[in-house]
């Protein structure tokens, strides 16, 4: 989803700060994917750290009806059993020219 901001440079596009994505247990050894949401964004040119408690509270996944719901513990533990990947967002512009 774009949001217009100010400047065509500074359109900006909902997406996830982190995504955990892990293997399922077997039987099912799907893919779970835990998205977590920050609250603050970054506002123009400037830089901003953050950090990010690993705990089921700041992580949601996706549903059966493809809405985001609150992540469990047991989906959590899940996903750093078997971590595959850690995605984290660099950019919030649609026009980013550099992402360090």
């Amino acid at each position: 989803m774009l949001t217009n901001d100010k400047s065509p440079e500074q359109i900006t596009f909902e997406a996830p700060d982190v995504i955990l994505e892990g293997r399922e247990l077997a039987p099912s050894s799907g893919t779970i994917r835990l998205y977590h949401f920050a609250l603050d964004h970054l506002d123009g040119d400037n830089s901003m750290q953050m950090s990010l408690p690993i705990d089921e509270e700041n992580f949601v996944v996706a549903s059966a009806t493809g809405g985001l719901i609150s992540a469990t513990r047991d989906q959590l533990m899940i996903v750093m059993k078997g971590l595959q990947a850690i995605y984290v967002r660099a950019s919030y512009w649609k026009n980013t020219r550099e992402a360090k």
